[in-house]
């Protein structure tokens, strides 16, 4: 594994792009940390107020950060940024398949659905009654993970728009959520350091791991199907390799 300590600021989100080469940051100051993993380089983007979720696109031209109110696109090629009203300031995010048009969780518990072209939200879901904190896809997108300060884990039909299944930790609010390439697991990262596997056909814990520092941040897919990305409010990110058979969609 490898790691590395930011003692100046809290570590707010990461992002690693699908390439695997390098990482976003994001910090509670406002600042974005772009940090390669293969050689000791980095630049940071200061962009004011707290960084709350940050994500690439598919094809790593694109990184995402969602601030106070609004979600900022920012085209790593050209410098170019695209910006979206959310009103309520988004918690968690994640892009539809082979497309720029996103999912946004947001502080008031809602679920909205965003149009990139056209910049319209063209859904809205009243998903949590406390404020989002992480969503996730599976793999042939026609379903979408939420969960919530309500420690709710619920499942979502994209086309209807339909809870199809909610799941109660009643130990831990879930900070991150992932799910599991065979299409029935969960993978849950928690404010106590915890990160659990969830079976979504009995909807029971199947397996637990014990985390490092004092609390997640967020929980990440890696740079391969072996591995995952942590951040704790201590200020470390560390990349962890699975040495059991675990794997994430892409």
């Amino acid at each position: 594994q490898q790691s590395f300590v930011l003692r100046s600021a809290q570590v707010s989100a990461i992002t690693i792009c699908p390439s695997g080469s390098f990482m976003a940051i994001g910090l509670a100051d406002g600042r974005i940390l772009l940090r390669s993993l293969l050689e000791k380089k980095s630049k940071t983007i200061p962009l004011g107020s707290a960084i709350t979720t940050l994500l690439f696109s598919v094809d790593n031209r694109w990184l995402a950060a969602a601030t106070a109110g609004k979600i900022i696109f920012y085209d790593l090629v050209k410098g170019d940024k695209q910006e979206f009203a959310t009103g309520a300031t988004a918690s968690a995010m994640t892009l539809l398949p082979n497309s720029l048009n996103f999912i946004a969780g947001c502080a008031d518990g809602s679920l909205q659905l965003w149009d990139f072209s056209t910049k319209k939200m063209t859904r809205a879901i009243d998903a949590h009654v406390l404020p989002i904190t992480a969503i996730a896809l599976n793999q042939e997108g026609n379903k979408a993970a939420t969960t919530g300060e309500d420690r709710m884990i619920r499942i979502w039909d994209m086309a209807s728009g339909n809870c199809l299944q909610t799941i109660e930790d009643d130990e831990d609010m879930v900070n991150s959520i992932l799910f599991g390439n065979d299409g029935f697991s969960l993978i849950t990262g928690s404010n106590t350091d915890l990160i659990k596997t969830w079976d979504l056909t009995s909807g029971k814990n199947i397996l637990l791991l014990d985390g490092r520092g004092d609390g997640f941040t967020q929980l990440i897919e890696g740079p391969n199907a072996t591995s995952f990305i942590s951040s704790s409010r201590n200020g470390s990110v560390v990349l962890w390799k699975i040495i059991y058979d675990l794997n994430f969609d892409s």
